[in-house]
């Protein structure tokens, strides 16, 4: 009675009173694997990605050869950054149900975090076969042609996840890159607008406008949309730099070592961007020289 009831709760948005009913199921019954992957599916929705990796393991360990749970748990894993762990349930249960689309689609966002980029191809191809409407699986699909050069294949991609999924606001910012790479700037900016108009807090978009306004010496626009940025992800390293960049051009050296002092603080724990950083170093001490004050 009470699973139902946390069933029932949860068709109708009290995740609350679903979780409560949930907990009660597995009160009178621990090895109650459906409650335990609902209460799961519960906490990782909200956000409380240990609490549904521990619930997605007990359900997993009631139903081994469950590929629903196995799936369950690699997301949560994957959310939390642990590749490895959610490639593992990903393959158990692709082994499971090998023609189930999100099992591939797992596999293949998890493999392009690795940088095993042809595998990724390889089962993100799988997943959109299974499941053509599938909008982040195209997604996906052509952010790998584009980062291996075939941009052709790549737009197609991203044309169809973008027609499949008329809110998602990826494809846009993905067509921008290409776009952008090409030098088709007019095309670009119209994706990256569109990517900002779909998710007004969407940090890179506004990073990417930046640096095509700066190409064309539309500098306050420029300096505009790297703030932007930097106000929507204060963690996303990028803008700053850009930022400082733009700031020295029009003589606010003072900002302008504010922002390369930001760079190199969020670029060291990002762990990347290790030419910019050189360079960002080097800007510093020659800002902080009496004869730039």
């Amino acid at each position: 009675m009470h699973f139902a009831l946390g069933n029932a709760y949860r068709r109708l948005g009290n995740t609350e009173k679903a979780a409560e009913d949930y907990e009660l199921t597995l009160t009178l019954n621990p090895f109650h694997f459906k409650a335990r992957n609902n209460l799961g599916g519960i906490h990782y929705e909200e956000g409380r990605l240990e609490v549904a990796i521990v619930e997605y393991q007990r359900a997993v360990e009631s139903r081994p050869n469950e590929p629903r749970y196995r799936i369950n748990l690699g997301n949560a894993q994957l959310a939390l950054g642990r590749t490895e762990e959610a490639l593992r349930e990903y393959r158990y249960a692709a082994v499971l149900a090998p023609m189930n689309a999100e099992a591939r689609y797992g596999l293949g966002v998890a493999y392009s975090r690795l940088g095993a980029t042809q595998r990724a191809i390889e089962e993100l191809s799988k997943a959109v076969k299974l499941e053509p409407r599938n909008a982040k699986a195209h997604n996906a699909l052509g952010a790998l042609y584009g980062k291996t050069g075939l941009l052709n294949e790549a737009i197609e991609e991203f044309e169809e996840a973008a027609l499949l999924d008329a809110d998602l606001p990826e494809p846009h910012y993905n067509m921008g890159k290409v776009f952008e790479e090409r030098a088709l700037y007019k095309d670009a900016i119209r994706e990256y607008k569109k990517a900002i108009e779909l998710d007004p807090s969407y940090a890179r978009p506004h990073n990417n406008l930046g640096n095509i306004y700066a190409i064309f010496g539309a500098l306050s626009r420029s300096i505009a949309e790297y703030e932007a940025a930097i106000r929507i992800d204060p963690d996303y390293p990028e803008p700053y730099f850009s930022l400082a960049l733009r700031l020295e051009t029009v003589g606010e050296l003072s900002y302008a070592a504010a922002n390369y002092q930001a760079f190199v603080e969020k670029a060291d724990k990002a762990g990347r961007y290790d030419t910019e950083l050189g360079i960002a170093g080097r800007r510093l001490m020659e800002l902080k020289q009496p004869s730039v004050r």
